[in-house]
């Protein structure tokens, strides 16, 4: 969602914190404050891109009427000073001072964009269950949004059976993570499958091109490495396109991702993710009829209340579908989608 803000410039953003900083002086010193913006000029710069010497000054200029400001006036402007030095000279860079939730974000090979991110997980009649927002520099395929929504899904009392995602949440920390949930993970893997050598889970051994077994492993931070016997690596026909020899002998990392993947593999996997695709529709609906590709408001928890109240009527909408198809005795299907 893109933020309802126009992006200034960093001499703009400059300029901009320190105008709040004069109008909040000027309050209850209005005098002092018209002397010290002859001392801190607050006019955007038009026509042109500022040079590094004219940036170089704003920041000086910034940072000395924060530094002669605080702890000199009234509590409220030490306040709007923490505040935007957190701001303007924290780890995260913000965009605007309109919005100071929203971030720069991107989406696979597009533009940036300024604003959030909505994160949903939706079921298989395609109703959204659960919903975050985030700012749009977050990944939404990270760990802790996975469980993020998981956690959402269990408080509101649904089961489901298995959660199904694109290759953005391909790791083995989601996989884990959904699995702790008595779940299975229908997620594609970013790395094409090799057949060369063949991982087989029942017998915890690798199998080599000469359909001979591996007769050890040993630990590593992200997996094991299973390593063949000296005589059955000697003088094989199959060595050409086999890892280096190591010691007379061949070696293959089996990663604990690997290893997860296989739990999935099952005969609901392909269906799973051929529904994928349904809760793209929901985003898509959102986009086209209820003005989900813009925020309404500013602020974090104000975007939140529009992404629900937008689920919750594209929710509705579903379900008189939904009944008018099914009938009165029409029964959900259990949820089986997250996006």
């Amino acid at each position: 969602m893109i933020a309802d803000v126009a992006i200034p410039s960093t001499v703009g953003l400059l300029r901009r914190a320190r105008r709040k900083v004069l109008k909040a002086i000027g309050k209850k010193y209005p005098k002092r404050a018209a002397e010290l913006k002859g001392s801190y000029g607050v006019g955007d710069p038009k026509g042109r891109r500022a040079t590094e010497e004219e940036l170089m000054k704003e920041v000086a200029l910034t940072r000395e009427l924060f530094s002669s400001a605080n702890g000199k006036y009234t509590k409220k402007v030490d306040q709007i000073i923490e505040g935007l030095q957190k701001m303007l000279y924290g780890q995260e860079k913000i965009a605007s001072l309109s919005d100071a939730d929203a971030r720069f974000g991107y989406k696979d090979e597009d533009p940036p964009f300024c604003g959030y991110k909505v994160h949903i997980a939706c079921d298989e009649s395609e109703l959204v269950t659960s919903l975050e927002v985030f700012p749009g520099n977050e990944n939404e395929g990270a760990e802790k949004h996975v469980r993020s929504l998981l956690e959402k899904e269990d408080g509101s009392g649904i089961r489901s059976q298995a959660v199904v995602a694109d290759v953005l949440y391909d790791s083995a920390w989601n996989r884990k993570a959904i699995h702790e949930k008595q779940l299975k993970a229908y997620i594609p893997s970013r790395q094409k499958k090799s057949d060369r050598f063949r991982y087989v889970r029942a017998e915890d051994q690798v199998y080599c091109p000469a359909r001979q077994a591996s007769i050890g492993k040993s630990p590593h931070e992200q997996g094991f490495l299973y390593y063949f016997s000296v005589e059955s690596c000697r003088g094989c026909p199959y060595q050409d396109g086999c890892p280096p020899l190591n010691g007379g002998r061949v070696r293959v990392f089996v990663s604990h991702d690997y290893q997860l993947k296989l739990l999935d593999e099952d005969s609901e996997r392909k269906e799973a993710l051929r529904k994928r695709g349904m809760v793209e529709r929901r985003f898509g609906s959102g986009k086209k009829w209820h003005r989900l590709n813009r925020t309404r408001y500013r602020g974090k928890w104000r975007v939140t209340i529009q992404a629900l109240m937008t689920f919750l009527v594209l929710n509705v909408k579903r379900m008189v579908k939904l009944l008018s198809q099914w009938g009165d005795n029409a029964q959900i299907l259990p949820a089986l989608e997250a996006g």
